[in-house]
């Protein structure tokens, strides 16, 4: 028996049927499903014009997953070979075409090619040794990559070409030859023909010698041995190749979304690419579309049901889809095109051709999509009141004489789920303006979206919400990463980003984004008061920092630097580690032996506490100096150990309110009773529920400033004209200000040292105006 013939009679691939069955198929049959693909590309050329330009976006994105998927498909579906790492070959062609364009400003269809040449190069040397592997062991081998792969763009030697976590941001290209399109149209049909092309180019492969090898590799690697079939190198291949699809999915996805960062490319990024996969039906090429359709809407769908609970609902879905359709949607469509074509009985095979193909070739098969279907299915488990009238004003959209619309976007599920209650405390203290009325009689309302601390998904929900929402603004967008990726749609809009929740310094340059501004305290201003407290009580100082290396850290030691100024020389030593470090033990012992005498603790919560629990284990005297994000007692000092955290100081800007201090406080009292009745189910004790609920006032404060005129640029002008504005819960001394040129609201904070139970403020309130 030949190559072609035991690969044939194995079954077609592209359609999951006998292939003598195909060869009975009705004319009618035939011309039906001409038909249908003939509809489906019409209604796909049509959709940009149809459709508004943030539909048009999803759309696109739709297709860059089909387009990875396809890839994953025949790796998965036609090879048999498991990945569950194919976020990287995303990751990695993403930053080929960002970093062509960036850096070397090459055109960005030069990069589609580049990128999957790479990505191909990338996937056949991984998979030369790692293809030795199967099953199990190969899905172990290539989360590895995924978990890896991200940790490496953040990693020093490369930020020069990566920008480290800051990402990468691209401009959107437009149409050539000056064609009358947008360029959101543009990069659809731009990505739709990819997509045809790459489905065309996939299909021909699975019917050549080649693709006929691969497929006898999948279901008995043993005969397909025998019969001189060179395995190692055809899943080498099948891998590069897999990678290459994956690759100029992800340089398109990078020029569609307008920014990379390691953020955009979790280890979630594959799951869903496997999770679409499964759905779309494993081996069925076609399918790939319906994937991608999964990967982008459903979540959506998930978050539209419980917001709080979208994994859940997601997890759901899934289970309901993977019980209904075993063999996925691709399956179901393929069973009702059957039917519908008049093939309602199946075409039985011959004995003797499964005496020959082997009833272990078709078992195995069974068993790769049951496999694949219940990892998939484990894997996505894991995953407005009308308003008193009042007069006419001016409005953009999102505002009028009865509502003012605010947008945010906030990680409601994902790593940084916690932060959610800042969100639900600002919604509920909206909803206490609109019980008393309103702003200037109209009422608010807050439309707030899950991005899941996912880069991608938070550009997803800035469009959806500025161009399908209509919002006035967006509110508090929570983290760099997902700030930094809205940053530039957001002021080519010009829709105000207003006091994003990060303390990252770049988020106050109103020169290059005069729609951009900060709130709470930058980092670098937390570094200069730290200088300037350094060189006021310890002049003899001898000072080593530990320093995340990222804008956090990187922003905290260069304010560090700007406060102590001509005395800079007294740092002796900087120590920095990477988030993917398990303990950064090492890096203490050698500020210790640096002979520092002060240490500033510029760490985030997890590496803190080992910081600061380190110290005295090795006996270090040093006066400890704590930045104020992991200054928390119960998440921060308590792991660490009460007793080697007295003594050490930080900054506060906002009342504790555990304090005693704070017992009579009316602003406190106001506090209480609002969590109370309007959001009893708040945590007292968190500073999320303090923070939310004064940021919030800070809004009000700019609403109620603008009156009547509820334009863009004129909330932009009150945000950018505050002056000594106190707010009930900062600390007495510090007030908001800001001007045209000063988007850092809040730049003072108050000195504080831990006495072993609670944090106790001491002195005046320092000052950390960047370029005082």
């Amino acid at each position: 028996m030949t190559l072609d013939t035991a690969a044939s009679r194995a079954g077609d691939a592209r359609t999951g049927q006998d292939p003598d069955a195909a060869a009975l198929r009705p004319a009618a049959g035939r011309s039906w499903g001409l038909a249908v693909a003939l509809v489906v590309l019409a209604a796909a050329l049509a959709a940009p014009f149809a459709a508004g330009s943030f539909l048009v976006f999803q759309l696109t994105m739709m297709l860059v997953y089909a387009i990875a998927i396809l890839g994953l498909n025949i790796l998965t579906g036609i090879n048999g070979q498991f990945s569950l790492g194919h976020g990287a070959f995303y990751a990695v062609g993403a930053y080929t075409a960002a970093i062509m364009m960036d850096h070397f400003g090459i055109g960005y269809l030069w990069t589609l090619p580049a990128a999957g040449v790479v990505c191909f190069l990338a996937g056949f040397l991984f998979g030369w040794p790692a293809l030795r592997l199967e099953g199990v062991y190969l899905a172990l081998a290539t989360f590895a990559l995924a978990v890896v792969t991200p940790q490496l763009f953040k990693l020093s030697p490369f930020e020069p070409w990566t920008n480290g976590v800051m990402g990468i941001v691209i401009d959107k290209p437009g149409p050539p030859f000056g064609l009358p399109l947008s360029a959101d149209q543009w990069l659809y049909l731009l990505t739709l023909g990819v997509a045809l092309g790459a489905w065309l180019c996939a299909r021909n492969l699975v019917a050549s010698r080649g693709g006929r090898a691969l497929m006898a590799i999948r279901d008995n690697p043993i005969a397909a041995r025998s019969m001189g079939v060179n395995t190692a190198l055809y899943k080498s291949l099948a891998l590069g190749v897999s990678a290459l699809y994956t690759g100029v999915a992800g340089a398109l996805g990078a020029i569609v979304v307008q920014f990379v960062a390691p953020d955009s490319f979790t280890f979630a990024l594959s799951i869903a690419f496997f999770v679409g996969l499964v759905v779309g039906g494993v081996g069925w090429l076609p399918g790939a579309l319906l994937g991608g359709a999964f990967v982008m809407f459903v979540p959506n769908i998930a978050e539209s049901l419980s917001k709080g609970l979208s994994g859940a609902a997601y997890g759901a879905i899934l289970i309901l889809l993977i019980y209904v359709m075993p063999t996925g949607l691709g399956g179901l469509l393929h069973a009702a095109g059957r039917r519908l074509s008049g093939r309602k009985h199946r075409v039985h095979e011959d004995p003797a051709r499964v005496s020959e193909t082997g009833g272990e070739a078709m078992t195995k098969r069974r068993s790769i999509l049951k496999g694949v279907a219940g990892a998939g299915l484990l894997l996505g488990v894991g995953l407005v009141l009308p308003g008193a009238a009042c007069a006419a004003g001016m409005y953009d959209p999102g505002a009028s004489d009865s509502e003012i619309k605010i947008g945010n976007i906030n990680p409601y599920s994902g790593p940084a789920s916690a932060y959610s209650s800042i969100a639900k405390t600002i919604a509920a203290y909206f909803d206490k303006v609109n019980a008393e009325g309103g702003i200037n009689g109209r009422k608010i309302t807050f439309v707030s979206y899950d991005d899941g601390y996912s880069p991608p998904k938070a550009v997803e929900q800035a469009r959806k919400l500025v161009e399908s929402d209509q919002v006035l603004l967006i509110f508090q967008s929570l983290g760099t990463p997902s700030n930094s990726a809205i940053e530039k749609y957001m002021n080519i809009k010009k829709v105000p980003q207003l006091f994003v929740a990060t303390g990252a310094t770049k988020f106050g340059d109103p020169e290059k984004f005069p729609w951009t501004m900060g709130w709470q305290p930058n980092y670098q201003s937390e570094g200069i008061i730290y200088g300037r407290w350094i060189l006021a009580n310890v002049p003899d100082a001898k000072i080593g920092v530990l320093y995340q290396n990222d804008d956090f850290g990187k922003d905290g030691l260069s304010g560090l630097k700007q406060g102590l100024g001509d005395k800079a020389s007294m740092i002796v030593a900087e120590a920095p580690y990477e988030v993917s470090e398990p303990t950064v033990d090492s890096q203490i012992v050698r500020l210790k032996a640096s002979g520092a005498n002060v240490f500033v603790n510029i760490a985030t919560p997890k590496f803190a506490a080992q910081a600061i629990k380190k110290v005295k284990e090795i006996g270090w005297d040093a006066t400890e100096i704590l930045t104020n994000v992991s200054n928390s007692v119960g998440a921060v000092l308590k792991p660490a150990g009460l007793d080697n955290a007295k003594g050490i100081v930080s900054t506060a800007y906002l009342k504790d309110m555990q304090d005693p201090q704070w017992a009579d406080d009316q602003g406190r009292r106001d506090w209480l009773a609002f969590m109370d009745k309007y959001y009893p189910a708040g945590d007292k004790t968190s500073t999320f529920t303090a923070y939310g609920y004064t940021v919030a006032q800070a809004m009000v404060h700019v609403l109620k400033q603008c009156g009547d005129d509820l334009t863009r640029a004129n909330v932009m002008k009150q945000a950018a004209s505050m002056k000594d504005v106190p707010l009930p819960l900062l600390l007495p001394g510090i007030t908001m200000t800001t001007s045209a040129t000063d988007y850092f609201p809040l730049q003072k904070m108050q000195m504080m040292k831990f006495n072993g139970e609670r944090w106790v403020n001491f002195g005046d309130v320092i000052s950390g105006a960047v370029g005082e």
